[in-house]
């Protein structure tokens, strides 16, 4: 899995494509920070939560590894997860991070 980027993408996780993005700030009444969605569309997923997380895990902590000990140590912490669409052919949940500076 290469890097993460904050234009709406899509990525390959096992056999799962996941469309992952970055929401701006202020659009969703009580989110703040930096917020992302990452969103399946496999019906597999839908009767398992528990495969759902570990297809979007990997992309939430490659996220949150993006620190940068160049930048006074800024890393990303995750602050919120909330699935907010789940049906047989979508699946989309938030998550929301505070970056953090080491000042």
């Amino acid at each position: 899995m290469d890097e993460l980027n904050d234009r709406i993408s899509s990525v390959q996780v096992g056999d799962v494509y996941v469309s992952y993005g970055r929401i701006p700030s202020g659009l969703l009444d009580g989110w703040s920070e930096v917020i992302f969605f990452f969103q399946t569309n496999e019906s597999k997923l839908y009767y398992d939560s528990n495969e759902y997380e570990k297809v979007i895990q990997p992309l939430i902590d490659k996220l949150k590894s993006q620190n940068d000990e160049s930048n006074h140590g800024v890393r990303w912490v995750e602050t919120k997860k909330e699935a907010v669409v789940w049906t047989s052919y979508c699946q989309t949940t938030l998550v929301s991070f505070r970056i953090r500076d080491s000042y």
